[in-house]
């Protein structure tokens, strides 16, 4: 866009804060502090800054780094390969390990003497 003004004109959103005078190029969002403000808009729709940003997030989240790919790789062998070893183990532990039991906690017996030590 390019205007015209008789006042101050600050840039807030895409390039930080900064004062634009009569024939400087300006985004939208522009704020007209003071005076008139007359705008011809250069660029609409898709050619639009705003436009491009969402086109460039829009790339970005589209593709994957080279070590993301990396690691889906590995998790693809990773993960199944894990749960066949937790598998394997649990059945060879099931059929070959000791038998359950569940010990009762210890008691001191009725003929020792308790200790009042703490």
């Amino acid at each position: 866009m390019y205007f015209e003004t008789t006042g101050v004109i600050l840039t807030l959103v895409v390039l930080g804060r900064l004062t634009k005078r009569g024939g400087d190029t300006v985004v939208g969002a522009t704020i007209n502090t003071t005076g008139s403000l007359r705008v011809r808009a250069a660029k609409v729709g898709a050619d639009t800054m705003l436009a491009q940003i969402i086109k460039m997030v829009q790339q970005a989240q589209a593709s994957k780094a080279p070590i993301q790919r990396l690691a889906d790789l590995v998790s693809g062998f990773f993960v199944p390969a894990v749960m066949v070893i937790a598998i394997a183990t649990f059945a060879v532990w099931f059929t070959v390990g000791p038998a359950p039991a569940v010990r009762a906690p210890s008691t001191p017996s009725r003929t020792e003497p308790v200790s009042a030590n703490l």
